[in-house]
């Protein structure tokens, strides 16, 4: 929403406590982790809190210097996170909100150079919430939405309490496909790139500073503008959300089963046998396009998990021309895998058809452009997925 002289911060450390509280009361009584990240353009800082007035107190210490963001699935509370390090997906433990992005269309936001919205296709994004909340009722009349206002477009969450497992994955990732399909028109865009476990969300009664000191910027909040009360929130089952899947089979393609530990990487696959010499080959093909980019690899990390063999951290997505301001601090990576299979990971909601690799080297190498249609082709046959890995990461 726009912000007035009457916002106090007073009234917006209230929105603090209020959003932060109801994410905490969804989760079971076993962890009180909140973990807050301040992203600016020094990077992102997450820091965890076991109690709501410490980590409000921490939001309205950065409010205004920096984006303001939650992770609010439930972590597990047996896991140890380093300092300095983000929650990640397989660090989430209980799926606890379905958070539906409802985003003003690159085509409705016109020549805005801050990703801002015109007022009345902001107003659009609260009405297709709505909308969509309605939808949702047919298969649990219960359940009723928290509708938040990002400053750029409005945000539904719907309760759940499911594990954090392939199963949910893939119910998750197909409810976003059928709704997307069903309800995102010219004006309104359904994002089905915050499917992962481990997604944030800017915390209300915070600063919007995407665009900040461009000349169209304006000021904005995060606010709270429909929350029907702790207790009041529902609960979609699982079994509803496969009902809503088997109703809208012919929307879901083939890919939305698939989960990541990345959101951009690709599906979950199962790696092959270590290869110490496509390793070596892959290392030496993505310093070779990051050059061809006129990227810049910040940080290289050795053997970061057990399915890894590198992660690069780069200073920018070779499509960040796409990005709005803020989204050029977010954390783009990288990935070569022990047999040499590589990924690329970049979350902003421009990049959510750059699923791979080959996405990477396209954006880098004109030269390979006809990748491209190569990709078109495999996901016209429904076969995407299964051979893009192969084709594209050669």
């Amino acid at each position: 929403m726009k912000y007035t002289d009457k916002i106090s911060l007073d009234l917006m450390r209230d929105q603090v406590w209020k959003y932060l509280g109801i994410l905490k009361n969804g989760f079971s009584p076993d962890t009180d982790l909140l973990e807050i990240r301040a992203i600016n353009k020094n990077g992102s800082r997450p820091q965890r809190f076991e109690a709501v007035e410490d980590a409000v107190k921490h939001v309205m210490k950065v409010n205004g210097k920096a984006n303001v963001y939650v992770v609010f699935n439930q972590a597990n509370p047996t896991v140890k996170i380093p300092v300095g390090e983000g929650i990640k997906n397989e660090d989430i433990a209980f799926r606890t909100w379905i958070m539906i992005d409802c985003d003003v269309t690159k085509k409705a936001k016109g020549d805005s150079v801050t990703n801002q919205s015109p007022p009345e296709a902001w107003q659009a994004t609260r009405t297709m919430a709505e909308k969509l909340e309605q939808y949702i009722k047919k298969y649990n009349h219960n359940i009723n939405g928290l509708i938040t206002d990002s400053g750029n477009g409005h945000k539904l969450f719907i309760k759940i309490f499911l594990p954090n497992n392939s199963e949910t994955d893939s119910l998750i990732a197909g409810f976003y496909d059928v709704i997307s399909k069903l309800f995102s028109n010219d004006i309104v865009d359904i994002d089905v790139s915050v499917k992962n476990p481990a997604r944030i969300e800017r915390v209300c009664g915070t600063f919007n500073l995407k665009g900040e000191g461009n000349p169209d910027y304006e000021k904005r909040v995060s606010w709270i503008v429909h929350d029907p009360g702790t207790g009041n929130y529902g609960l979609l089952e699982k079994s509803q959300l496969a009902k809503i899947l088997e109703d809208n089979k012919n929307l879901v393609s083939c890919q939305a089963g698939t989960t990541t530990t990345s959101a951009r990487v690709g599906p979950a696959r199962k790696p092959g046998p270590d290869d110490p010499d496509a390793v070596k080959a892959a290392y030496d093909d993505v310093q070779r396009l990051c050059k061809a980019g006129g990227v810049t690899i910040k940080q290289v990390d050795k053997n970061p998990s057990i399915k890894y063999a590198y992660k690069f951290i780069i200073d920018k997505c070779p499509n960040a021309k796409s990005h709005s301001v803020e989204d050029a601090y977010n954390t783009i990576a990288l990935f070569i895998m022990k047999d040499g299979t590589r990924g690329f990971a970049c979350q902003h909601g421009h990049c959510k058809d750059k699923v791979v690799y080959g996405d990477f080297r396209a954006m880098c190498e004109p030269s390979y452009s006809g990748y491209n249609e190569r990709k078109k082709e495999l996901r016209a046959t429904g076969d995407l997925y299964d051979r893009i890995l192969t084709e594209a990461d050669q």
